[in-house]
């Protein structure tokens, strides 16, 4: 199975052999995440996301946990 969105190997499954990775929506990109927002994706980050949900206030770019 290749990571291209096709059933490569016609067993009805698509890109069954990667696994689903939780992204978490940067809506300020600051680099940190919402709890309250996300989606699951294989083969692809999808845009605006970022692994990591440790942003309190993702509508600040400036409150962060590495906000000085």
């Amino acid at each position: 199975e290749l990571c291209d969105g096709l059933d490569n190997d016609c067993d009805g499954e698509i890109d069954e052999d990667f696994p689903f990775v939780t992204y978490y929506f940067d809506v300020d990109g600051d680099g940190y995440g919402s709890p309250n927002n996300s989606v699951q994706a294989r083969c692809f980050q999808p845009q605006n996301t970022v692994t990591n949900n440790l942003d309190c206030d993702d509508q600040n770019a400036a409150v962060h946990p590495g906000a000085a």
